[in-house]
């Protein structure tokens, strides 16, 4: 052999050697190196995104607490005397201004399945198309959250003028969750 084949032989086998000690190193440093910053990368879009998101929660808060307050105040009160004294007292007050016969008022307190106290009102009465109208209107648009959970319309002479209602109403109390003790 000659000096010149050795010496190419020698800068092949050198070559070889440094080309897969790049392959190594892309291998085990390089390509996890990329991936990691690729993963960091979208981790860092992730958390912008939710941070974004966080912010634009924290602009509304104001909206929110305003909106709680709001519905608190639409709740009966936390004692339940006076609580039913108020649905009772609405509900004297809308059948007068409607102009229905009230025969019966019935309070019944109930405990939710969430551990709530919920006050439920049985109303029976009569009264005409228009005073039944006036009087299931101020239900629904009264200021006070009152759920209509039953409505039983029914004829009571001949002609259909007269109706018969019977109806169940419930109110969540301001502080509902169930009381032990003095409270109930």
């Amino acid at each position: 052999m000659t000096f010149k084949g050795m010496e190419t032989r020698k800068l092949l086998l050198i070559a070889s050697l440094a080309l897969l000690a790049l392959l190594v190193l892309d291998r085990l440093v390089v390509s996890p190196l990329l991936a990691g910053w690729r993963e960091r990368q979208e981790r860092i879009a992730e958390l912008r995104i939710q941070l974004a998101q966080a912010d634009n929660l924290l602009g509304q808060e104001s909206r929110w607490l305003r909106w709680r307050e709001e519905a608190a105040e639409r709740l009966l009160p936390v004692n339940q005397a006076d609580a039913e004294n108020q649905l009772l007292g609405l509900v004297d007050g809308w059948a007068r201004e409607a102009g229905l016969k009230v025969t019966s008022l019935r309070p019944l307190w109930k405990e939710t399945p969430a551990k709530r106290l919920l006050l439920e009102l049985q109303i029976s009465g009569s009264g005409n198309m228009a005073s039944l109208t006036r009087f299931l209107h101020a239900i629904e648009t009264g200021h006070t959250a009152i759920a209509v959970e039953q409505l039983d319309l029914s004829a009571q002479d001949q002609d259909g003028r007269e109706l018969g209602l019977n109806m169940r109403v419930s109110g969540l109390c301001r502080d509902s969750a169930v009381r032990t003790g003095a409270g109930r």
